[in-house]
């Protein structure tokens, strides 16, 4: 059977990268100087002035797409990615086989650029529902699934790690049994990772020791009159780590909770004035009257953890959603109350899809919202430090159908690349294809480009994801249909 393959001319995507090739840091960042300005909120009595500095250096180049599942066995599902510092790629992709679903892997080696050959992660005879991946900074990896067995009853949270030395994958190692949430994952440039489930509970891994440290919960409270759940968290470069979670005193009132992680101690803080039901650091104006949930964390590289979150009205007739943030101070142990970073429309259907920190403080966070017919992806710019706000965007203002699904990443200068998947209508009455659209931000001006597809097979395509290396250059793979079968397709930018 021969597939259709059509590439993307470059001169369809006419953005420029944003850095130069890095050694440390962001030098070199330097060029042309632009700002972006960032309002502080509802009150508006100020504002904050961002001057970044970029240096357009090269154009991407948009090939013709790779396989990474050769040899693999099974339909894929769903896919991540993950780079380390040392230019490896991770990908880890669930796989359906007729009976179970495996975990399967390939990597990118950058002394060969080039991929090797796809392999098992795991050999267990279970099913395998979620899974996370991240990377170091050594050339190693990590990653973290749920299993059930056959008959769907949940099993236990299992953990591989890659071993860069040997380049192979070693022995499973059992985490927590039985477990019926989804594992989180999050690891240090050392190898350090804390894995997060359940309502609010946690598993350390000591990399020097390879060794797990045993099962904690984030919260130091006495429970009091409420419950919690919908734990995630993160770590950063120096080893420190961020949980977050929601608790509940009632079913329509939920607020935010948090607790900080001290990579020396390798434990979970202590509360030294709890409030009147225990909690270490409730989020300010984090109550809500609903339900706070889908929680995505970051750090930048200053001890600070960015936090946004949906927060749902549901006593209102439709549902209004809104995208809520705060952020956590390392250094004095206290947040920048939360806010509306985005105000809820009633049945806008708005959903968060992804927050990154770049390295001089600001995140970018995308989400999809209704917009007229239409699904739309939009984006704004965020100070950690002040919570204050750039205009919003719309990333794929210029293809039009449904976006879903998106993924970012930063370069060392702070621009970055997105991936989606975007529906687009086929003739008038016909049906609808899903492809993988792109687009790049310009921190010189603070601007999302023109948004393009990244491919344009007749097959639909699954779970694009996006790792940018610090120079602006990136690894962007999905899982597309070919006739009857899904592969997993790389493009290296």
């Amino acid at each position: 059977m021969k597939t259709l393959i059509r590439t993307i001319a470059p001169q369809a995507w006419r953005a420029t990268l944003l850095c130069s090739a890095l050694t440390m840091g962001v030098a070199g960042c330097g060029g042309g100087g632009a700002q972006a300005e960032r309002t502080t909120g509802a009150q508006g009595a100020s504002t904050d002035t961002t001057t970044q500095q970029a240096l357009a250096i090269s154009e991407p180049k948009l090939g013709a797409p790779q396989t990474l599942d050769t040899g693999a066995s099974g339909e894929p599902r769903d896919l991540r990615l993950a780079r380390s510092a040392t230019g490896a790629v991770f990908a880890v992709w669930r796989a359906y086989d007729g009976v179970r679903h495996n975990l399967w892997a390939n990597r990118y080696n950058p002394a060969t650029n080039a991929w090797g050959t796809a392999g098992l992660i795991e050999n267990t005879n279970a099913d395998i529902v979620e899974f996370d991946v991240q990377a170091d900074a050594l050339g190693g990896s990590m990653a973290v699934w749920r299993e059930v067995d056959l008959s769907g009853y949940p099993k236990q949270i299992m953990a591989a790690r890659y071993n860069a030395s040997t380049q192979s994958w070693p022995a499973m190692s059992t985490l927590v049994a039985p477990s019926d949430t989804p594992p989180y994952l999050a690891v240090d440039p050392k190898g350090n990772a804390l894995v997060f489930w359940g309502q609010e509970s946690s598993r350390y891994y000591d990399a020097q020791a390879d060794q797990w440290l045993p099962p904690t919960i984030i919260s130091r409270d006495n429970e009091g009159s409420g419950f919690h759940f919908g734990v995630r968290g993160t770590i950063d470069a120096a080893g420190n780590g961020f949980g977050v979670y929601t608790l509940s005193r009632s079913e329509t009132r939920t607020n935010v909770a948090g607790n900080f992680f001290n990579g020396t101690t390798r434990q979970w803080d202590d509360p030294p004035n709890p409030d009147e039901i225990g909690v270490l650091y409730l989020v300010p104006n984090g109550f809500l009257s609903g339900t706070n949930q889908n929680y995505f964390l970051s750090p930048d590289n200053k001890g600070n953890f960015f936090v946004a979150w949906e927060g749902w009205i549901v006593d209102e007739t439709p549902v209004t959603v809104s995208l809520r943030a705060a952020s956590f101070s390392t250094a004095n142990k206290s947040w920048v109350p939360a806010k509306n970073i985005v105000a809820g429309t009633p049945g806008d259907n708005t959903a968060l899809q992804r927050v990154i920190a770049d390295t001089s403080s600001n995140a970018l966070v995308l989400w999809t919202r209704r917009e007229g017919s239409r699904s739309a992806l939009e984006s704004l710019s965020v100070g950690i430090t002040d919570l204050a706000t750039t205009a919003m965007q719309i990333v794929d203002q210029d293809l039009g159908g449904n976006a879903s699904q998106a993924d970012a990443g930063f370069d060392a200068c702070g621009g970055a690349i997105a991936v989606w998947l975007q529906e687009e209508a086929v003739g008038k009455g016909g049906a609808s294809r899903i492809n993988v659209g792109i687009n790049r931000y310009r921190v010189n001006g603070n601007q999302w480009g023109k948004a393009s597809l990244l491919e344009n097979q007749p097959g639909e395509a699954r779970s694009p994801r996006v790792v940018v290396a610090p120079d602006g250059k990136a690894h962007v793979a999905w899982i597309q249909a070919e006739g009857n079968t899904y592969r997993v397709k790389t493009l290296r930018l």
